[in-house]
C-alpha cells in the first residue's frame, strides 16, 4: 500500500539545516509524528514527499525555505515598547511567547532591547533555511 492523499501516516524523522551543519531534530527511537496527507499538519515538501511510500521505505529529501517555513521576511522583525515583556528578565538569543492579538500567541526572539524598547523577531526559527530530512513511513492507515 502506497501513501495517498488523506492516509494518515506515521513518520520517523530527522532533519539537519544548511547541508547538514546544524543538527536539529531526531524522532527515530522516539515517538513518531503522526499526521493526515493533504491537511497542512506538517511542512509542504515533507507533505509532498510521502505521497507515493510504502510503510518502512525511507527516503533523503531536501526541502528549500517555499515548501519549509518560508522566506525570513524583513517587516518581522520588529521594534516593541519594553512593557511588552510584562517584567519579564531576558537575554538577547532568548525565545519568548508574545500576544498577536486577542488569542493567539507566537513565538518571537529577542534580538536586542535596552530600557525602552525590544526588538523581536517573529519569523520562524528555520525560516529562509534549506532543510535535508531522513524519513522512514512507519505506519500507513486508510
Amino acid at each position: 500500500m502506497r501513501v495517498k492523499n488523506e492516509d494518515k501516516v506515521k513518520l520517523h524523522y530527522t532533519y539537519s539545516v544548511e547541508g547538514g551543519r546544524e543538527e536539529v531534530d531526531l524522532s527515530t527511537g522516539k515517538e513518531s509524528i503522526e499526521f493526515e496527507v493533504g491537511n497542512g499538519a506538517v511542512i509542504q515538501g515533507v507533505e509532498e514527499a510521502v505521497i507515493g511510500m510504502e510503510q518502512g521505505e525511507k527516503k533523503k529529501i531536501t526541502v528549500s525555505p517555499e515548501k519549509a517555513f518560508g522566506e525570513r521576511k524583513t517587516e518581522l522583525v520588529q521594534k516593541a515598547p519594553i512593557n511588552v515583556l510584562a517584567g519579564k528578565s531576558v537575554s538577547e538569543g532568548e525565545f519568548l511567547e508574545v500576544s498577536k492579538g486577542e488569542d493567539r500567541l507566537v513565538k518571537a526572539q529577542v534580538k536586542s532591547f535596552d530600557e525602552d524598547s525590544v526588538i523581536l523577531d517573529l519569523n520562524h526559527p528555520l525560516a529562509g533555511k534549506t532543510i535535508e530530512f531522513e524519513i522512514e513511513v512507519a505506519d500507513i492507515k486508510r
